[in-house]
């Protein structure tokens, strides 16, 4: 089963909204994928910043969903992009909105993949199939 907040994990989320963070571990643990709720933007790039530091194996994947602002993921992903990609973790970011500023913000801050937040089941289930696909590619190490 996921965890909301401590056990290492494959796959992390940061997000600041705690039902849409269920929703995510429920859905990845429902395809058998292990998940962790780091927190919001600030818990969980404490969090985050300390598991990259070496304090723990650090996740293949960190989907960051941020809804608090409109640039919130974007800003997060700048300020830990490096340490992610010296670490072999892959940032993601879930938007509101697929259109070109949006998406462009996040690549531009970092994000190897932007991927839509949508609250339709059908479309939420099928995003977050594309962001396991996307993960199976890119991924160099995918179990923990």
């Amino acid at each position: 089963m996921s965890d909301l907040t401590r056990a290492p994990a494959p796959v992390a989320l940061v997000d600041d909204n705690v039902h849409s963070a269920r929703l995510f571990l429920r859905t990845l643990a429902g395809n058998g994928y292990r998940a962790r709720w780091l927190g919001n933007g600030d818990r969980g790039g404490r969090t985050l910043d300390a598991i990259l530091a070496g304090g723990e194996t650090a996740p293949s994947l960190v989907v960051v969903d941020l809804k608090a602002r409109s640039n919130a993921t974007a800003q997060f992903i700048a300020r830990h992009a490096e340490r992610a990609k010296e670490n072999g973790t892959i940032l993601v970011a879930m938007v509101h909105s697929l259109e070109a500023v949006h998406r462009n913000a996040a690549l531009e801050a970092g994000a190897a993949a932007v991927f839509g937040r949508h609250s339709e089941r059908a479309e939420y289930h099928r995003e977050m199939q594309a962001l396991l696909d996307f993960w199976a590619r890119s991924a160099k190490r995918v179990g923990a």
